[in-house]
């Protein structure tokens, strides 16, 4: 089951979900995404804090995310592809 927070509460959930959304009992709820999205499960947790942020790059060295190439529009790229992207 997801986590949830109070309403008063600051910021997501200490496994960073994306998609807040509200239960019928006002709880303030957050959907995990897709289980198995990633090879190595616990990375899930990754992408998702990743697209909660609406970032555009997922710098990383892990080799299960780096096989993704891309989720959700997210760029998933190595510390020196990175570099790259600042460089001439």
């Amino acid at each position: 089951m997801p986590a949830d927070t109070s309403a008063g509460s600051i910021g997501a959930p200490q496994q960073c979900t994306s998609k807040p959304f509200r239960t019928p009992e006002g709880r303030l709820r957050y959907e995990r995404p897709s289980p198995g999205v990633c090879r190595d499960r616990s990375d899930d947790a990754i992408l998702a804090c990743a697209a909660a942020a609406h970032a555009e790059f997922l710098v990383t060295g892990d080799d299960d995310l780096i096989e993704l190439r891309t989720f959700q529009k997210i760029r998933i790229i190595r510390p020196h592809g990175l570099e790259a992207l600042f460089t001439d």
